[in-house]
């Protein structure tokens, strides 16, 4: 589920919900929003993690089969995971040209967790800066919505890869939205989804001011 932010209604209609209040009936013809895509259906078909050719072309295969334009990628395997560190485009080069030229739109997770080294929080942070920066500004004029990481609400690993305080998510997503504001201002960012919209993770998240460093409250 995907709410859209604008003039503070994505906030309000997100706290009504996460109290348990009736959400707003949706309209039955909404007004698109500036650079989205009409598309509202997309799907999350693995090319993050496996960007061989064959698979890829498989995966597009099966899309326009299905009629799906949209697609959730993850930016994986580029390396760039501390401050001074090489990146390595080849592989993610190959898979956003692939998707450009069948037409699919393309909405990339970059994650503060997964994608680069921790250490001590400022390191932390630096090192999501930079890498934020150099994905953005590669990828700039040919991908322009991005996720800021996954369900972080859940642990994939413990540590830095575990369940992280909703204050600190949104110091990452702050981040990421103020690289994406420098980069190009047609840049989309959708907030770190958690793994439902009904819960106290997510309004803590909002209490903590994630609806003022997105375009997008993301949730699954």
């Amino acid at each position: 589920v995907w709410l859209w932010t604008g003039n503070g209604s994505c906030a309000q209609r997100w706290k009504v919900a996460t109290v348990g209040a009736p959400a707003p009936a949706p309209s039955p013809n909404p007004t698109p929003q500036p650079g989205a895509t009409k598309a509202r259906i997309g799907i999350n078909n693995g090319t993050g993690y496996n960007s061989t050719p064959a698979y890829v072309d498989g995966a597009i295969a099966r899309m326009n089969q299905l009629g799906v334009k949209v697609v959730r990628m993850g930016v994986d395997g580029v390396n760039g995971r501390s401050v001074g560190a090489g990146f390595n485009w080849a592989a993610r080069d190959y898979v956003v040209d692939a998707y450009r030229r069948a037409g699919i739109e393309v909405h990339a997770v970059i994650s503060f967790r997964g994608h680069v080294d921790g250490g001590d929080d400022a390191t932390w942070k630096r090192n999501w800066e930079n890498f934020a920066r150099n994905v953005l500004t590669h990828y700039r004029g040919k991908l322009s919505y991005y996720i800021i990481d996954n369900e972080t609400d859940l642990s994939y690993g413990g540590g830095q890869l575990g369940i992280q305080e909703p204050a600190k998510v949104v110091d990452f997503n702050r981040i990421a939205f103020q690289v994406a504001r420098s980069v190009d201002g047609s840049i989309r960012i959708e907030s770190s989804p958690a793994t439902s919209p009904f819960t106290d993770y997510n309004k803590r998240m909002l209490d903590a001011g994630l609806a003022q460093y997105c375009d997008v409250v993301g949730t699954h």
